[in-house]
């Protein structure tokens, strides 16, 4: 399975901006957003990642949002280092702002891959085995590993077949 052109443009678009120094987190959306709260969550970001700083010095920061549900925020570590307020500057900037979008970007027992239609789903671990059975995913489905924390990981294993990662133990044993 591919992700569909719009998605890889997405993907790629990202991708584009991070480079192996760069520190990164990502966040799976509890929802779809819409396109007028992707709209609104740019320009919050916009507007977060261009005052946003670490004892003083401003970070050469940007984001990104692939499909309508995986926001990606980065700081350029070669340029300056994110410290520990900064980044809680970060998480207190996203939990208001899912908060004001009625979206939760925190539930880590949520995982996205690239549905047979080449879109993003994404489920809560508890309903994956329902989403198996169903054919949404299968063991060649590009699972998005969200835990990865740095742009050179980023470019090499964001998007990981399911039965190449922890998703493989809820796939049916192959004969």
């Amino acid at each position: 399975m591919q992700p569909t052109s719009e998605i890889q443009a997405q993907i790629d678009a990202l991708l584009s901006n991070i480079v192996e120094g760069c520190k990164v987190w990502m966040y799976l959306a509890s929802r779809p957003l819409t396109e007028e709260e992707q709209a609104w969550l740019s320009t919050q970001a916009d507007a977060f990642t261009e005052q946003w700083a670490a004892h003083g010095t401003r970070l050469k920061a940007g984001f990104g949002l692939v499909g309508n549900q995986i926001f990606v925020l980065y700081a350029d570590e070669r340029h300056h280092g994110a410290s520990g307020c900064s980044i809680d500057s970060a998480v207190h900037w996203l939990q208001k702002t899912g908060d004001t979008l009625r979206i939760d970007f925190f539930n880590r027992l949520r995982i996205a891959w690239i549905n047979p239609e080449g879109a993003i789903s994404a489920a809560s671990v508890n309903d994956l085995e329902s989403e198996i059975l169903a054919g949404n995913v299968s063991p060649n489905s590009p699972v998005f590993d969200l835990s990865l924390s740095n742009g050179a990981d980023l470019h090499q294993r964001w998007l990981v077949p399911a039965q190449h990662t922890w998703v493989q133990r809820f796939l049916p044993a192959r004969v």
